[in-house]
């Protein structure tokens, strides 16, 4: 909405014209306050008696009766308004080299937006801006104008004074009462769904201008922190944009794209940045200091023990999560996503139990006696003791020891998993005979008559060897592991992996106008990673499927890259893990019971040492991979992007209990079943958001394509929060269902 004044008959003012105007207010609106600017060719808004009559405001406050502006004694708008601007025009670079004497003006006020701009009706080029700082309500005279940046080829200004700003706002006050009726501005912000257990969590209001990546103006609205995120509502018609607290990395007062204070810039986790024009700057460090001290305690923890006759210790939450606070409505035993934590089902399904096959066993680790990060139930041969578990698990990094994740249905043949041997230093090497004798009885259970046993090791042949050299473990060898072939898969650790992801996250963040953008894209190595990735767990797939024969995966402590290549390479021979409700069954199992640290990976825990941070994408590129998959096979698929998505964006929103923790241990100290949400519980309650149309149960394997000119930038995640995308990626009425 725009409303226009016609400024008519404008006279710029010369020096000896001051005797039919009052000298002291002429000087006092004229001078240039050196306190807010040195720069001479700043431009000086001049107020010149006008016959338009103004009442007392609704605050009371009064002006000067020679100097006041009244309201209008008619419904017309007022016909002539003396506002010009004088002060050395010609050595001003926004006007044109031979400025008019006479000129005709006008004033478009965008109330929504807290601009409003002064155009010259002969001279397009010739035009100012005014920034108010606090539209809320359109109480304008409560908060004054300033001289903040160039906006685009607009200069934006501030009053000199207090008297300057009260006449220019009464002058909008007068014109917005002769609107007629119909046309007045909505006074009420858009409504805010706020969750179940959400609450806000300040009484100060924050007006504030939303900035592009190029400090440009967005919109206005206003901040809104509650205890779970931080919201910009705009005034006009903008989207809502939120920022989880747990998502939350920095918050930062910046001074870039020229600004002459700072405003609030807030990064997070994931592919989101906010920067927010907070006025004045106590109002902005307040805001800072509530988002500063919410979002701390959301991701802090501390030590608890899990029984007083026991000295193993787990993260617990320092401050209640709001996770803790979240509920949902209509959750039925059938549709509560906590069920798929029950490993035992799955193992059931694959006839991984002594019932099905007589020569395994479950060996109860609930308390993470034998393994803290492994599963409350723990496969193992049913000839082995106790003791020999135990002897087994000491020779593991981690205690993790070789254990059953998967079985193949036709041929019987196993997938395990395990962290690196501990062999000791290169001159002093160690062995387990109980080990090496596990290994040739997974080796055994195959119904195909294969020799040889696979050992996959994730990383490369240099990292495994100064691994043994430094004596914290290193790789099989076919010495002692009879009839093992080792295979490296050269793939990096977690530390290249977060400096990949960093760099591509700068990257969909930068200008679109960067020309370089493609080679820069090549050059994060997301794409090589990816490759590498999914290439290993293909030649994972291809020993199991064709040669029928037991394969054993680890990296260095078996949570990290063990879990992307054992996931992938099940996805690819099992369709049950290609539907919704075994996609969630094969998270919890290989992902969340087998210990891979999700709270140490998306950085929640602040109370550690931030030198020493340890996080990194692990789990984001798995479902990305898991995207790559479902491009190459569209229809093979029961859950569609938006699934993972919804799942990518759950690791950073802190909004359900499932990515909380590092173990089951810990989440089952916090009793995280019972008192939070579960992220599959959302998939149950609405599958039909999530369900891909055009999916076709097909019981082949599938084998992609890991080659690079297969690969997609997964653009529904990395770009979702970007203008275009978010408005056109997913269509009004889905998002209104969501």
């Amino acid at each position: 909405l725009s409303l226009m004044i016609a400024l008519d008959e404008v006279e710029w003012q010369e020096e000896e014209s001051e005797k039919e105007d009052d000298i002291d207010a002429r000087h006092r609106l004229s001078s240039v306050d050196h306190r807010l600017s040195t720069d001479p060719t700043v431009p000086v808004l001049i107020a010149a008696p006008s016959n338009v009559e103004y009442q007392d405001t609704e605050d009371g406050s009064t002006v000067d009766e020679e100097q006041s502006i009244k309201s209008p004694t008619s419904s017309l708008p007022p016909k002539q308004v003396d506002y010009f601007i004088v002060n050395q025009m010609e050595n001003n670079p926004l006007f044109a080299s031979n400025p008019r004497k006479e000129d005709r003006l006008r004033i478009e006020v965008f109330t929504y937006q807290g601009m409003i701009r002064v155009k010259s009706i002969f001279q397009m080029n010739r035009r100012f801006t005014f920034r108010i700082s606090d539209m809320q309500l359109i109480m304008l005279e409560k908060e004054y104008l300033r001289w903040h940046f160039p906006y685009r080829s607009d200069l934006v200004l501030q009053f000199l004074d207090e008297e300057t700003k009260l006449q220019f706002c009464k002058l909008i006050q007068a014109y917005l009462k002769t609107l007629d009726p119909s046309t007045k501005l909505k006074r009420t912000l858009p409504l805010v769904p706020f969750l179940r257990g959400e609450i806000k969590m300040h009484s100060q209001h924050f007006p504030a201008v939303c900035l592009t990546s190029l400090g440009e103006f967005a919109w206005r609205g206003l901040v809104l922190v509650t205890n779970y995120r931080v919201l910009m509502v705009p005034f006009e018609i903008a989207p809502i944009v939120e920022i989880p607290l747990f998502s939350i990395l920095t918050v930062t007062r910046e001074t870039s794209f020229g600004y002459r204070t700072p405003f609030l810039m807030l990064t997070s986790k994931d592919v989101r940045t906010l920067r927010l024009d907070v006025t004045p700057d106590e109002r902005l460090l307040t805001l800072q200091h509530i988002i500063v001290k919410l979002s701390e305690c959301t991701q802090k923890y501390q030590s608890a023990f899990v029984a007083e006759n026991t000295r193993d210790s787990v993260l617990t939450l320092q401050v209640p999560h709001f996770s803790f606070s979240y509920t949902m409505t209509s959750v039925t035993p059938e549709t509560n996503g906590w069920k798929f934590a029950a490993i035992e089902n799955e193992y059931a399904r694959q006839g991984l139990v002594p019932e099905a096959n007589p020569l395994l066993q479950l060996v109860d680790n609930t308390d993470g006696s034998i393994c803290g990060s492994y599963p409350s139930k723990i496969i193992f041969p049913a000839s082995m003791s106790m003791d020999d578990v135990l002897a087994a698990v000491n020779f593991r990094a981690k205690n993790r020891v070789p254990v059953i994740t998967w079985q193949h249905p036709r041929n019987h043949s196993v997938l395990t998993r395990s962290s690196q041997p501990l062999l000791g230093r290169l001159l002093t090497s160690h062995s387990c005979a109980i080990d090496e004798g596990l290994i040739a009885f997974y080796k055994e259970l195959s119904t195909k008559s294969s020799s040889s046993l696979y050992i996959f090791d994730a990383r490369k042949v240099k990292a495994a060897k100064g691994n043994r050299i430094m004596g914290k473990g290193g790789v099989e060898t076919a010495g002692q592991y009879n009839g093992a072939i080792i295979n490296h898969l050269n793939i990096a650790n977690m530390y290249k992996m977060q400096t990949s992801y960093q760099a591509l996250l700068k990257l969909c963040l930068a200008p679109e106008q960067d020309k370089s953008w493609w080679s820069a894209l090549e050059g994060t190595r997301w794409f090589e990673h990816l490759q590498l990735i999914i290439d290993g767990s293909v030649k994972i797939a291809r020993v199991l499927e064709f040669e029928g024969a037991s394969v054993l995966v680890h990296c260095s402590d078996g949570w990290d890259r063990t879990c992307q290549l054992v996931s992938l390479a099940q996805i690819m021979l099992d369709p049950y893990f290609r539907t919704i409700q075994g996609f969630a069954a094969l998270v919890e199992k290989d992902w969340l019971a087998f210990g891979h640290k999700f709270m140490e990976r998306l950085g929640g825990n602040r109370s550690k040492d931030p030198t020493r941070s340890k996080m990194s994408p692990i789990f984001l590129q798995f479902l990305d991979a898991v995207y790559q998959l479902t491009e190459q096979f569209p229809t093979a698929f029961e859950y569609n992007e938006r699934c993972l998505v919804h799942i990518a964006n759950s690791l950073t929103s802190g909004l359900y209990g499932t990515f909380l923790y590092d173990n089951i241990l810990q989440r089952a100290t916090a009793n995280a079943a019972s008192k939070t949400v579960s992220v599959w519980t959302s998939l149950l309650v609405s599958p039909h958001l999530f369900t891909n149309t055009e999916y076709v149960a097909r019981p082949d394997p599938l084998w992609p394509w890991p080659g690079h000119q297969a690969l997609k930038l997964w653009s529904g995640y990395f770009f979702q929060h970007h203008e275009v995308h978010a408005h056109n990626h997913i269509d009004e009425e889905e998002q209104g269902k969501v």
